[in-house]
């Protein structure tokens, strides 16, 4: 079968065509991969600050959470008043470290998935010993205004990595959730 002269420029410019399709996409997708990086960044810092207001604004206004022994709480107001209710019970405490390492971040257009390990190191007053947890949390993330925001959250206690030493995260953590959830 003869070849036409112009096949070969076709072939190109289909090519070029569907590189311009994706290459955007792809670009998009990266930063919004960015974007998450720099969010769980700011979201761990601010749970560490224990600032109730700055910890909400990450979250979508009608925002789930989903934790071990709690009922859903759905919207910001809930998931506030469970906030209010855990910084009454642990007056003088403070978050000395907050670390998160986020996983298989995926973005489809506004909305994100990931899954973290997370890890919180809590000082107690009067010198009591630290209070040491690690969890996993998967998070599902949808840009509002240009932000991501925590549409729906599930944590759950996690395992102390292989050779840490004993932690009393799961004595203190069971009393924590029994308090606040009267």
């Amino acid at each position: 079968m003869p070849r036409l002269p112009h096949t070969r420029a076709l072939r190109l410019l289909l090519a070029l065509a569907l590189l311009t399709l994706i290459l955007p996409r792809a670009l998009a997708s990266q930063d919004a991969v960015a974007e998450i990086r720099a969010f769980n960044a700011a979201y761990d810092e601010a749970i560490k600050s224990r600032d109730n207001a700055r910890v909400l604004s990450l979250w979508a206004a009608d925002g789930v959470s989903l934790l071990p022994g709690q009922p859903a709480m759905r919207g910001v107001e809930a998931i506030g008043q469970f906030l209010r209710n855990v910084q009454a019970q642990t007056v003088g405490w403070k978050v000395v470290a907050q670390t998160s390492a986020c996983h298989d971040i995926e973005v489809h257009g506004t909305w994100a998935t990931e899954w973290c390990e997370t890890h919180q190191v809590t000082s107690r007053p009067n010198g009591e010993p630290n209070v040491e947890s690690w969890g996993k949390m998967a998070l599902v993330l949808r840009k509002v205004d240009g932000r991501w925001r925590i549409a729906l959250e599930m944590w759950n206690q996690g395992p102390a990595p292989p050779g840490t030493p004993h932690s009393d995260a799961g004595e203190a953590a069971p009393a924590i959730r029994e308090r606040t959830s009267a």
